[in-house]
C-alpha cells in the first residue's frame, strides 16, 4: 500500500512531494521515522528535498533517531 501512496506522489509535481503536514515534517521524515529504506530511497528520486523542514528536525535527524543504519 505504501508503494502505491509513494508512486502516486512521485507522478505529481514535487510541490506535493515535498508537502509539510501540520508539523512541520514531509514523507520523507515519515519514511525516514518508520526505517522504511525502499520508500526513502523513491522519495528521494522523485525529487523530495532532504533540506526542507518547519519543525527545526530534517530527515536526517529522524533516520537517526529510528537508529537507520542506511
Amino acid at each position: 500500500m505504501y508503494f502505491a501512496i509513494f508512486q502516486y506522489l512521485g507522478s505529481k509535481s514535487k510541490t506535493v512531494i515535498n508537502q509539510l503536514n501540520l508539523a512541520g515534517e514531509g514523507p520523507l521524515h515519515t519514511a525516514c521515522l518508520a526505517n522504511l529504506d525502499q520508500n526513502v530511497e523513491h522519495l528521494l528520486r522523485w525529487g523530495a528535498d532532504p533540506n526542507l523542514s518547519m519543525s527545526g528536525r530534517f530527515p536526517i535527524h529522524c533516520a537517526m533517531k529510528a537508529d537507520s543504519v542506511k
